[in-house]
């Protein structure tokens, strides 16, 4: 039922025999996206899915294409997500050779999803509408080496 709220639960499996479960409480009526991070994609990729995604939200407005719900916010989610990693990234390898340490981030996930309001009447919901986004990173590890041989500085970036 719209608003209701069930457990969802990922399973990772790195070699040789490292895994990790991670459960993500969902609501009926938002929309999720699970986004892996295996590599850095490059500005240029970012970029393009950029303006794919703001080429498609123009056409939707000028009423040139009707996509589906599903299609539009799987599209957005997506384009998100990228952007996210995208950043992070680039902010990590400046601020690790700030540093001295040659920094690169391991394979990574996380959720990207629309956020909602239900108003429940005894129990039914009653009233439902989207409030806003949110990226959620739940897997995280980065590999550092310093450029120096200092492991001080490694364990400064780690922080």
């Amino acid at each position: 039922m719209m608003g209701s709220a069930a457990d969802f639960t990922i399973a990772l499996q790195e070699p040789p025999d490292v895994r990790e479960e991670k459960t993500k409480y969902v609501t009926a009526g938002d929309y999720y996206a699970v986004a892996l991070d295996v590599m850095p994609l490059g500005e240029d990729v970012v970029q393009e899915k950029i303006l794919e995604h703001l080429d498609l939200a123009e056409q939707t407005r000028a009423n040139l294409i009707r996509p589906t719900r599903d299609q539009f916010f799987g599209e957005f989610l997506h384009t998100m997500a990228v952007g996210y990693f995208d950043q992070l990234g680039a902010f990590e390898i400046r601020y690790a050779a700030s540093m001295g340490v040659a920094s690169h981030r391991l394979p990574s996930f996380g959720f990207a999803q629309t956020t909602s309001q239900t108003v429940d009447f005894f129990g039914i919901p009653r009233f439902f509408r989207p409030k806003g986004v949110l990226f959620d990173i739940n897997h995280i590890m980065k590999m550092a080496v310093a450029k120096d041989g200092d492991q001080q500085k490694v364990r400064d970036l780690r922080g």
